[in-house]
């Protein structure tokens, strides 16, 4: 018996994303739809499966542009389904576009932490191998029980090596950055959030350590530090704080032992060190 689990999102989900398909998936995605076009005007259907035969010939091409059984990198596909058995294995389902899908049970234990961490119809960032399928029956990848030339709404079979929550990388008109920018993890925590307008930082940041715990929270003003900036130990436990004026240190610093201690004061005005205060 399976359960499907229900994962809550780990952040910003709902946010559209930006990424760059590499060679290797645009060009499959890209011969899929080429063919859908050329079989709208097929006469009949032995005319289709021909030119359906022709795309699995193409990517079965050894030392081509998609090499079908070299290691695909840096693809990107949706999750549709996350699922565990009672042995403690876990079932992978990625949609990757054209209604096709790929999967594999079990996933590598090294990667069953991250995949736990993924909410389903989160856009990730992965890399691995497809299965050979049957050239017999014209099926250049393993697209489950039964071979078929046509791969539109297959499930293939993968091999996963690496995944993770890509980077949201926003742009503005003229290529300047843009809105909420997140970076993650390899275990599929946040390493920071933060915002761009018209290219430049603007309003809150938050940046953490690898195991989750908030490092960082602060405020940028047209690209500069302004206000309370805060800076916390891997604990937990407040490191530091005080306050940025137009990007310079100003007014009291407050720094912290581990055990939350005050340690000392620091005095600054617009950049410059006045004094320390010991408590």
């Amino acid at each position: 018996m399976k359960y499907l689990l229900i994962l809550s999102c780990l952040l910003f989900t709902s946010v559209g994303w930006s990424q760059e398909y590499g060679e290797q998936q645009k060009f499959m995605f890209d011969l899929i739809r080429e063919t859908i076009k050329k079989n709208k005007s097929a006469v009949n259907s032995a005319s289709k499966t021909r030119n359906w035969i022709k795309v699995n010939k193409k990517l079965c091409e050894i030392g081509g542009i998609f090499d079908a059984y070299a290691h695909k990198k840096d693809w990107y596909g949706t999750v549709r389904k996350i699922e565990m058995n009672d042995d403690g294995t876990v079932y992978l389902e990625i949609g990757i576009r054209n209604g096709n899908s790929i999967g594999q049970h079990p996933i590598k234990e090294s990667l069953v932490d991250t995949v736990l961490n993924i909410s389903t119809k989160s856009m990730v960032k992965f890399s691995g191998y497809f299965y050979e399928g049957d050239m017999s029956q014209n099926e250049c990848l393993d697209g489950g029980l039964t071979a078929s030339p046509d791969i539109l709404y297959e499930h293939f079979k993968f091999k996963f090596t690496d995944i993770a929550l890509p980077e949201i990388n926003r742009v503005g008109k003229y290529g300047e950055k843009e809105g909420l920018w997140v970076k993650y993890y390899k275990n599929g925590n946040v390493k920071y959030s933060w915002n761009y307008k018209d290219g430049k930082k603007e309003g809150e940041t938050l940046i953490y350590y690898k195991n989750g715990q908030l490092e960082k929270k602060g405020n940028y003003k047209n690209d500069k530090k302004e206000g309370e900036w805060l800076n916390y130990y891997k604990d937990g436990q407040l490191q530091y704080k005080g306050n940025y004026k137009y990007g310079e240190y100003d007014g009291e610093w407050l720094n912290y032992y581990k055990n939350g201690q005050l340690e000392q004061i620091k005095i600054w005005k617009n950049g410059k060190f006045v004094k320390s205060i010991k408590p």
